[in-house]
């Protein structure tokens, strides 16, 4: 509103020539200060014949005549609706539930508003008219309304999952309802069992999807979880909380151990074997092109990932490579010439060098041709033990001057597969169905352990803790059927049998701690992997 006020006059002498005129000025002038506005102190009136009727489950319809700004004259700003179970005044109003809002009609017009999604339960519901200014009317009187919940979704029974190393991949229907669809879910989770009594003491998976249509599938993923851990899920849905449904069916799941790629698939690589560093950090395994595996190199890596440092060239080829125990040299097969005038790469010789690219590669001067198996160090690191070509015999020869001697001879037919040295001065020798021991001085070999089935092969012996344990691979074919590893104690009782690959291992080891696996999943190409946590033996 505008308002016209009268202001005092000025006089203004002004000398124009010799003429002095006097000019009196009259000021007028409009004042629009609003500080100068009365102030709008007065409220609307309260609504007084305010109703709220159940309007179905969950549901509930408000209804009144709109009163004015200032009392029951000019339009409002907005009104509230507010409930409480409990009796709801002007003390109380503040904290009780915002329900709904909106814009006021014309005083004398009916006005009406519905709220949904409500939690069963009996409640007051009261109204207030707002104007510009914030002036708040009375509370409407006060509608005490018993709220009918939802019928609660049915329970979900088709819950499941599977999981990776650290995720857990969880999947089901949404379910039925019997209005609409269901509003919330709830999803937990423990490493123990539980039902509806311990519910609360399991897990709460945050940031859920809503609910999808009736039979809708649902997906969530659970992550950051821990490796090689058995957990269990359960969820329930509600239509309008509190009708929670009954939890569904219990998922059990376990995550797996993490698996790094040393050489993966897309390397297009051939992998003839590989040996742990005593540091437990660092592999050395022999690579060459899939398509050309006699141009096999020695590759230094850390076994998590890294850079590759390749110890030899390419020609003319080293394979199965051993590390021996102070870390310092890596024994290997190489292949050779029948004869120095020879140029055909046709024999394998035991060769070593020192751990380091371009170290000189020496020949151990011994007397026969060697077969492609992994040689053994003798714990003192002096000694190796080698298998001669045909696979049949086995000798213990000296790094430093070839000398050999002769300590194990293979059955007929039989071909031996790998060898370990125990600290305990005890070789493990992989032949064809059975481990046997054998004194590293020669003499007659015990038996350890035989296959479980007649028509496998065992290979890969490896001593662990010390002399106390003997893991080794057990299967039909290398690379198409699937291969376990077993782990027997001194006297060959069996303590442990798991799968580590869904295809066989050509080549495996158990890092020196006993918390890292290691192996070859062989095909078309090759891959080196590692794997864990492995749980050590005690």
């Amino acid at each position: 509103m505008v308002h016209r006020s009268r202001l005092p006059f000025r006089v203004h002498t002004i000398a124009v020539g010799l003429v002095f005129l006097t000019v009196v000025v009259f000021l007028y002038a409009c004042n629009d200060d609003s500080s100068t506005s009365p102030a709008d102190v007065t409220a609307p009136a309260a609504p007084s014949d305010f109703v709220a009727e159940s309007d179905g489950p969950a549901a509930v319809h408000f209804q009144w005549t709109s009163t004015g700004d200032n009392g029951r004259e000019g339009r409002a700003s907005g009104y509230e609706i507010r409930r409480s179970m409990a009796p709801l005044t002007d003390e109380t109003w503040d904290s009780a539930v915002l329900t709904a809002t909106g814009h006021c009609y014309l005083p004398g017009q009916s006005q009406e508003c519905e709220a949904t999604g409500l939690a069963a339960g009996s409640w007051n519901f009261a109204l207030r008219i707002e104007d510009e200014a914030g002036n708040r009317s009375p509370l409407s009187d006060v509608a005490l309304v018993d709220v009918t919940g939802l019928a609660p979704p049915a329970a979900i029974t088709d819950l499941g999952g599977y999981a990776d190393s650290s995720t857990v991949i969880l999947g089901w229907s949404a379910p039925e309802v019997s209005e609409g669809a269901a509003t919330v879910y709830d999803l937990r989770y423990s490493t123990v069992p539980f039902t509806e009594e311990t519910w609360d003491e399991a897990w709460r998976v945050p940031n859920l999807p809503t609910p999808a249509a009736p039979g809708w599938p649902e997906e969530v993923r659970v992550r950051g979880l821990n490796y090689v851990t058995t957990y269990y899920f359960a969820v329930r849905s509600a239509a309008a909380p509190p009708s929670w449904s009954a939890i569904s069916n219990l998922a059990e799941v376990r995550t797996s151990r993490w698996v790094r790629w040393v050489v993966d698939g897309e390397d297009k690589a051939s992998i003839d074997g590989f040996s742990w560093h005593p540091n437990g950090l660092d592999l050395v395994y022999s690579r060459a092109p899939y398509d050309d595996p006699l141009r096999s190199r020695l590759v230094l890596q850390r076994a998590l990932g890294g850079e590759r440092t390749y110890l030899t060239s390419s020609l003319p080829g080293a394979f199965r490579p051993s590390i021996s125990p102070n870390g310092r040299y890596v024994a290997f097969v190489q292949r050779t010439t029948p004869s120095p005038t020879s140029t055909e790469f046709t024999n394998y010789a035991l060769a070593m060098m020192e751990l380091r690219a371009g170290a000189e590669i020496q020949i151990v001067p011994f007397r026969h041709a060697v077969d492609p198996v992994k040689p053994a160090w003798s714990p003192s690191g002096y000694d190796l033990a080698c298998v001669t070509s045909g696979g049949g015999s086995l000798y213990v020869v000296s790094r430093f001057n070839g000398d050999s001697r002769l300590i194990y001879t293979a059955p007929d037919r039989d071909h031996i597969h790998g060898v370990s040295w125990a600290p305990g001065d005890q070789i493990a020798v992989a032949v064809d169905e059975k481990i046997v021991l054998v004194p590293p001085e020669g003499g007659e070999p015990t038996t350890l352990v035989v296959a479980e089935e007649s028509s496998t092969y065992v290979y890969g012996p490896q001593w662990r803790n010390g002399g106390r344990y003997l893991s080794f691979g057990e299967g039909w074919n290398h690379v198409e059927e699937s291969t376990r590893v077993r782990t027997v104690d001194a006297t060959g009782r069996d303590v442990d049998t798991w799968i580590p690959t869904s295809r066989g291992a050509s080549a495996h080891a158990f890092s020196p701690d006993g918390t890292m696996y290691g192996y070859v999943d062989g095909g078309l190409v090759d891959w080196l992997r590692v794997t864990g946590p492995v749980e050590p033996l005690e």
